[in-house]
This record gives structure tokens, sequence and C-alpha cells, in this order.
């Protein structure tokens, strides 16, 4: 897809809240996908997450600990009004792009697809 951000970043199991945080910090992303040594997608983990578990003191937790491990996800040759439907459904901000062996390839993210169909409609 178009629209995919094909530039993102992403945390692995072993590492911190803390070090999951200062990454959310540099970037201009919400979401963190987290992967394996395989770049396989294993969950999660959002800015509400992270704030969370500093409000919990659980900054030294690791990544697995807390991280959502039921991810949303598309496919780079899915329907974009198929993906803008399962954010819409289940009220996220971003889908994890992924291929058949659930590597992921990118973020896809709701402003983005606003932004595209905004285009569409003005045409």
């Amino acid at each position: 897809s178009d629209v995919m951000v094909k530039s993102f970043v992403t945390v692995t199991g072993d590492q911190t809240v803390k070090e999951a945080a200062k990454l959310l910090l540099k970037g201009d992303t919400n979401h963190l996908p987290v992967i394996d040594k395989e770049n396989r997608l294993s969950g999660i983990v959002t800015t509400y997450d992270i704030s969370k578990a500093f409000a919990n003191d659980a900054q030294d937790a690791t990544i697995e600990e807390m991280m959502v491990k039921n991810v949303y996800t598309t496919t780079p040759d899915a329907p974009i009004d198929l993906a803008a439907r399962i954010l819409q459904q289940n009220n996220i901000g971003a889908l994890v792009v992924v291929d058949a062996n659930r590597r992921v390839l990118g973020m896809l993210h709701s402003y983005d697809i606003g932004e595209r169909v905004i285009r569409r409609e003005r045409k």
C-alpha cells in the first residue's frame, strides 16, 4: 500500500519499558511493534502502555511482560478501505503491516489513511 509507513521503530521483548519510552520520545510514532529474532511480530506497545507502566513504577519491566499480544495487522495488498474499517471498528490508531510469515514490513496509521481518503474525495 502506498500509505504504509516503511520507516518505523521496533522493540524486542527483552528490552525494558524505559528503553521503549526513549524510542517513543525520539520518533513520531505512538506505536512500537514488538519483534522476535526473525523480525516476526509478537506484540505491540503504545505510548499509553508505556505511560501506564511508568505510573505503576514498572519502568524496569520487560516489554514482553506488558505488551499487547493480540495485534491488529494488515498486509501490503489489502484494500485501504478494509484497513480503515479495522482501525475504526477497533478504535485503534495504527495497524502493523506484515507479510505471510508475520514479518513486520511497516505501519499503517489512521491519519495517513484519512489524508488519502480526503484527497480522493476532492478529485
